[in-house]
């Protein structure tokens, strides 16, 4: 875990890039675009939110952004453009397991960094959002919160 948005990303696909794998450019451009949501959400914190980037998630990678504030907590995975199935599945499985630690609701959350849906969506219980609307939609949502300090407990485990 780290408070800089993309580092363990970034340091993946730097590893990649050395060794000339095609993977690479894939990994860069998902590292930047993570940068690009996380310094979108760092914004947050002047506003009372906790915004925790890169957590560990045995079993399923990393959760790219947790945030949690006074309009309750939220799972934000990045995707670029677009996103699969598959990445809605993963969103909510990363999003329960996230509440059963926490012992509060996770708004699982796909932003696409580089795409700007017309207005925030549901599709099979994950929401989507484009950044540019992402802080605007999280502050003004009404959801159960946990008390400050829960989620930086919750990444020093991990």
């Amino acid at each position: 875990m780290t408070d800089r948005p993309g580092n363990w990303v970034s340091e993946q696909a730097a590893r990649l890039a050395a060794g000339h794998d095609p993977a690479a450019g894939r990994w860069a451009r998902g590292a930047h675009a993570e940068s690009i949501v996380g310094y979108v959400l760092d914004k947050l914190r002047e506003l009372g939110f906790e915004v925790v980037h890169d957590l560990r998630q045995l079993g399923e990678g990393n959760v790219d952004h947790l945030v949690s504030g006074p309009s309750g907590v939220f799972m934000v995975e990045t995707k670029r453009w677009e996103y699969e199935p598959w990445h809605l599945q993963k969103a909510k499985r990363q999003a329960a397991k996230l509440a059963r630690e926490l012992g509060i609701f996770v708004t699982p959350v796909i932003c696409l960094a580089r795409r700007r849906p017309a207005e925030p969506y549901r599709d099979h219980g994950v929401w989507i959002l484009g950044r540019e609307r992402l802080v605007d939609w999280l502050t003004a949502q009404r959801n159960e919160v946990v008390e400050p300090g829960r989620l930086a407990r919750l990444a020093e485990r991990v």
